[in-house]
């Protein structure tokens, strides 16, 4: 980062793409497979956006029906996938205990942690510095709290964070000013009822996660920065 500080985002990409791999698969990542990891991230985000493919809609599964490009794109997408998380699985299964999950539901799992902690991090940590820069007041106060505490004789640790109320305040408003998912798709399994609204089973239903964190109902001056409204009461 002292070397290339232009180059920034990839720092931290690359960052969290080795430290998120270290922590599920116990190992190290190379070039090949963050750039794959990109890729898989990109699949994921495609896959989940709601009314994007024609068979979200209607149940028509030919290929040779226009708008079943999707086919193929899946296929490709499943490949990718496969590539990304099996081998390492392997490698670190061969190392522990036998587990009573099959390994197809392991796989997925870790997997799992795996693309969607590297995605969601890096987003708030963008979101982060972003505020963090246009907002140097709060800037200040947040150096002077560390300093306070680590005495600028140290990093700061987790175990530190009783003691600095008003980090944890900055991490809580960058969640609540920016959600990193801001709208997110779900859908019941089986057919639901919520305030007198039928919901059939398998319907889109989207959470507005940005809404509810910008209800002026709830916080004063929603469309502010302030991290001092999640500070306890006494600060």
């Amino acid at each position: 980062m002292a070397q290339s500080p232009e180059s920034f985002k990839q720092h931290i990409r690359r960052y969290l793409g080795s430290f998120i791999t270290r922590f599920t698969y116990g190992r190290k990542v190379d070039d090949f497979e963050l750039k794959l990891g990109d890729e898989i991230s990109v699949h994921t985000q495609q896959a989940l956006r709601p009314g994007r493919w024609l068979a979200d809609t209607y149940c028509i599964y030919q290929t040779w029906f226009p708008g079943m490009a999707f086919k193929r794109w899946a296929r490709d997408a499943r490949t990718k996938f496969i590539e990304y998380t099996a081998q390492p699985f392997r490698e670190a299964r061969s190392s522990v205990a036998l587990s009573k999950y099959k390994e197809e539901e392991l796989v997925s799992a870790a997997a799992s942690i795996h693309t969607a902690a590297i995605e969601t991090t890096y987003a708030m940590l963008m979101n982060f510095l972003i505020l963090i820069m246009a907002h140097q007041d709060v800037q200040e106060k947040a150096y002077q709290e560390i300093t306070s505490v680590t005495e600028s004789t140290r990093q700061p640790l987790l175990s530190d964070m009783a003691a600095m109320p008003y980090i944890d305040a900055i991490i809580r408003e960058v969640h609540r000013f920016n959600p990193v998912t801001p709208v997110i798709p779900r859908s019941p399994v089986q057919t639901d009822s919520y305030k007198g609204y039928r919901i059939p089973q398998d319907t889109w239903v989207m959470f507005n996660i940005w809404a509810m964190t910008h209800d002026a109902n709830i916080y004063r001056d929603p469309h502010q920065f302030i991290p001092e409204r999640h500070l306890p009461l006494g600060h």
